[in-house]
């Protein structure tokens, strides 16, 4: 039964150094994570579930939100932890970013769309924007989108109104550089596909650097939005050797495919993996039905940090590798790409560093 008792401010919010080291997955754009097959993704595959949730927004927590806090399987994380004086020059370097995506011709192409919306946000007419705690953003900032006729103080003082696609684009970036300062093994992931793509924007060879695309099409067995979460952890919990045994084989995969050192070798990786692949989904399967869990096969997409030099790489540029995996009736894809330099020197001490849920595919078992 799910507790509506409050949780305190200090269950909600602890500080870095008490903090366990945990695989943590920081979900990102919005406040709130859907209730649906996302989250349901993330509490089995991961220690914990975060995402960004300011002090002044902790009532709006939901009820089933507060419950995963009660049994340790979510974690808010507050945006001040960027705001503090040791991480000055992330600081800086996020608010550069955010600036040069907001300028760029293709953000300022999606917010033609919603002219309306921004002359509706100037003269405070307007309830459907992206609020934001003043103290959670910079007057540099502010003044930089207001100028653009992107943001608005409230009649209060006490918010910054974005305009949505930018508010939503600011806790995009927010989430990636929270997940690189915070002591846990954090990973952020979405199901908005257009914000990874800011997060990480692809850029032609000379403009970039070089990571490993990693998609496994229609594989993942994920419980369907009818299973409550009180059994998701029940399981969780008791089949925790075959969830580790799985996370496994996919780390020991993700590291492999980062140090191929030739196209040859990422090839065998991935056609070895197939088999290594085929066993794990299996024998999950058969633990989820044994326990009467109903589940999808999802999609899932990770970049991860390539530790080879691309010259004993460039076929795979030119050619991704596709590999059919027959007893699941799906595909391993695996792909060469190049994203922004800022990202070059972040999350270090993930990979990979970035996953994409695909909640569109819905093939139900069991």
């Amino acid at each position: 039964m799910i507790n509506n008792n409050a949780v305190s401010e200090r269950q909600y919010y602890q500080p870095q150094k008490k903090r366990r080291m945990k695989r943590t997955i920081l979900y990102y754009p919005t406040i709130d994570v859907p209730n649906g097959t996302w989250l349901r993704n993330a509490l089995l595959y991961w220690d914990e579930v975060s995402s960004i949730v300011p002090r002044s927004r902790d009532e709006e927590l939901s009820r089933e939100i507060r419950y995963l806090i009660d049994e340790k399987q979510f974690s808010p994380i507050e945006p001040d932890e960027l705001m503090r004086a040791e991480n000055k020059p992330m600081l800086e370097n996020f608010q550069q970013e955010f600036k040069k995506i907001i300028a760029s011709k293709y953000f300022k192409n999606i917010i033609k769309k919603d002219e309306q919306i921004i002359r509706l946000l100037q003269e405070n007419k307007i309830d459907n924007v992206f609020r934001i705690d003043r103290n959670k953003t910079s007057g540099a900032i502010y003044d930089f989108l207001h100028d653009r006729k992107l943001a608005n103080m409230d009649g209060g003082y006490d918010f910054i109104n974005f305009e949505p696609n930018a508010g939503l684009l600011y806790m995009s970036l927010l989430a990636k550089y929270l997940a690189d300062i915070d002591c846990n093994h954090t990973t952020i992931g979405t199901d908005y596909f257009v914000y990874e793509k800011f997060n990480f924007a692809r850029v032609s060879k000379s403009k970039g650097f070089p990571v490993v695309s990693f998609d496994l099409k229609n594989v993942l067995p994920t419980p369907t939005e009818d299973v409550p979460f009180e059994d998701i952890i029940c399981f969780k919990r008791k089949r925790a050797d075959n969830l580790r045994e799985f996370q496994q084989r996919m780390s020991e995969f993700q590291t492999k495919i980062s140090k191929a050192g030739s196209n040859a070798e990422m090839k065998e990786i991935a056609i070895g993996f197939e088999d290594s692949l085929s066993k794990g989904v299996s024998d999950l399967t058969a633990v989820l039905k044994g326990h009467k869990i109903k589940f999808w096969r999802k999609t899932l997409k990770s970049l991860i940090i390539l530790n080879t030099p691309i010259t004993a790489l460039v076929n795979i540029v030119d050619n991704p590798l596709i590999i059919p995996i027959a007893l699941l009736d799906t595909t391993i894809n695996v792909a060469i790409e190049f994203i922004d330099l800022r990202n070059k020197n972040k999350t270090v001490k993930n990979s990979p560093f970035s996953y994409v849920f695909d909640a569109r595919e819905q093939r139900i078992i069991g």
